[in-house]
């Protein structure tokens, strides 16, 4: 074939400038790479002779250790399965695509006596119209770079819903409330987290707890339906006019905690399920196999979750006496867990009762337990330290998959391990970049399984966690936010988070550990006008400068302009 023109830039996602390229024999192919995962279309001029064919088909990797593209493998195996074909009439046409196609990798085919000429060959990016504003600095590029790829990951996977772009772009609402959580650290965009709400509200009129909308095609997930509720907490967290939703969506939300309920085992109040397949119970995360049947620590950990954050609703509509039954409920729930599930003499949870039977502890069971809130008073130690151990060292061969790892990170997030939490996402998410990602994956694996995606919203937690726990940002209300950093692992961090009325800026740094094991810090946060918010230091703060004041409170409130605070602390040992 013949070649002209720009190739693609290799920080860009798409060409620089056209192409041209020229077919001289028949069954001749070529094959671009966009540099990374890209949702777009095709657009060439075309000139050949009349009867010749032309396919153009799109996918995210090639044939294994080649340049080639990979074979087509049967219909139960759709690999190109993102493939537009056209035969010539023999006058110049435009080629484009009817819907926008996802992957890095085009080939295209040209069948027919040639030459056939297709010029102009561009490749228009489309998704939703969003920019950049949340940022990430610190000591360690390795942890940028980590935090920029799960932006992109994510951009990608909005579009006119939270939706996987690659395979069957469905609305999955477990991978939707990660997406989500991203998405508040790097756009603060609320309108395809409203847009998404709804559309699940009208899909429980016809699904107890359905997993996906607008098409849930008879799914049953209780958990990804809990999530909805966790989700609709965090719009009226975010947005100043959030009660229409709100009110539109109550009703809903009401007969879902009836229905959810009913799962209760009426001995113990937690919720007992069936031995069956995920779509028509729970999934918890890939790996969670032992986590979606019977009396799961996972599953009643996030229905105790989901108990707190519907009494919170509740209240915000008025319905006192609704928020006070469901909060009284949610202490039960961890009061029971607690008692059954939890094993005080090895600060562990086991990972479910079933059929009278305990199961013994996995990380899924120590990572949902902590990210809401459930170990005994004093214990959260021990269950992190037990999270850890579980976890396998060796990112190769996982123990829980990258979607679970969002409760991994909040789990030590939550718990005050974020040194732990550091090193697990250079290990993990290390490796996947060794491997060549440029995009978050389905799995962790997903370099050895063709049918998973290599561009999965749901994996790119490091990105919030990074932002939230280590930089310590986060927005709390319409107009309040919130700085708790964490000054261990790193010397400084340096970054910015949306929030409706402007940026909000935080800088810290750490200085070194003196011999007398006393080391200073500096933090500057720049609040955007019209919010206030609320500054958290660790423990241990021995003095505290904000403007220029001395103080000795390791929390204070803050309103709207720039802060400079200054306070010094033992060394951690």
């Amino acid at each position: 074939i013949g070649l002209s023109g720009a190739v693609t830039a290799p920080d860009s996602p798409i060409p620089s400038a056209s192409l041209s390229l020229r077919f001289d024999h028949p069954a001749t192919y070529a094959v671009l790479d966009l540099g990374r995962v890209t949702l777009g279309r095709l657009t060439a001029t075309v000139n050949g002779p009349a009867g010749t064919v032309i396919d153009i088909g799109w996918d995210e990797r090639l044939l294994d250790g080649t340049l080639r593209p990979l074979p087509y493998r049967g219909s139960l195996f759709s690999t190109w399965n993102q493939v537009d074909s056209w035969t010539l009439d023999g006058t110049s046409r435009t080629l484009t695509t009817l819907d926008a196609r996802c992957g890095r990798y085009l080939v295209i085919a040209v069948w027919g006596p040639g030459p056939v000429w297709l010029e102009e060959v561009q490749v228009h990016a489309e998704g939703y119209p969003l920019t950049q504003q949340g940022s990430f600095s610190s000591s360690d590029p390795l942890l940028d770079q980590i935090w920029q790829v799960g932006a992109d990951t994510v951009k990608l996977n909005m579009s006119d819903a939270y939706a996987d772009p690659w395979r069957e772009r469905g609305q999955w609402w477990g991978d939707s409330f990660v997406v989500d959580q991203v998405n508040t650290s790097v756009f603060g965009d609320t309108t395809l987290l409203r847009r998404g709400l709804l559309f699940m509200n009208t899909a429980f009129e016809e699904s107890l707890a359905p997993a996906l909308a607008p098409h849930n095609n008879n799914h049953q997930m209780l958990d990804y339906a809990m999530l909805w509720v966790h989700s609709l907490a965090s719009y009226t967290t975010r947005s100043a006019d959030a009660n229409p939703l709100l009110n539109e969506t109550y009703p809903t939300l009401r007969r879902f905690m009836d229905d959810l309920a009913g799962f209760e085992n009426p001995g113990t109040g937690l919720l007992d399920l069936p031995q069956t397949h995920w779509s028509e119970t729970a999934y918890i995360e890939s790996l969670a196999y032992h986590s979606r049947y019977g009396q799961s620590t996972a599953l009643n950990a996030l229905y105790y979750g989901t108990l707190l954050q519907a009494a919170q609703l509740a209240a915000q509509v008025g319905d006192e006496a609704q928020a006070a039954a469901w909060q009284q409920q949610a202490e039960a729930v961890r009061s029971s867990l607690n008692e059954l599930l939890y094993v005080e003499s090895e600060g562990r949870y086991l990972t479910n009762i079933y059929q009278g039977m305990p199961y013994p502890p996995t990380p899924q069971a120590q990572a949902w337990a902590l990210a809401y809130g459930l170990p005994p008073e004093g214990s959260s130690d021990a269950v992190a330290a037990a999270l850890v151990e579980l976890l396998s060292p060796d990112p190769s061969q996982p123990n829980i998959e990258i979607y679970g790892f969002y409760w991994v990170l909040e789990a030590l997030g939550q718990s005050g391990h974020d040194t732990e939490a550091l090193e697990l996402i250079k290990d993990y998410y290390g490796r996947m970049l060794d491997l060549g990602a440029t995009t978050w994956w389905e799995w962790f694996t997903s370099d050895q399984r063709p049918a998973q995606a290599l561009s999965h919203g749901w994996g790119s937690a490091p990105t919030w966690f990074l932002t939230t726990y280590v930089l310590g940002a986060r927005q709390v209300g319409p107009d309040q936010w919130l700085v708790k950093p964490s000054f261990d692992g790193l010397d400084f961090a340096s970054g910015t988070i949306p929030m409706p009325q402007g940026m909000l800026q935080v800088t810290w740094h750490a200085g070194a550990c003196t011999a007398g094991g006393v080391r200073s810090l500096d933090l500057q946060i720049e609040a955007p006008p019209g919010t206030r918010g609320q500054v958290y230091l660790p423990l241990g703060a021995l003095l505290v400068n904000v403007d220029g004041i001395g103080t000795g409170n390791t929390e204070m409130s803050l309103s709207e302009g720039e802060h400079m605070l200054t306070f010094e602390m033992r060394c951690t040992p």
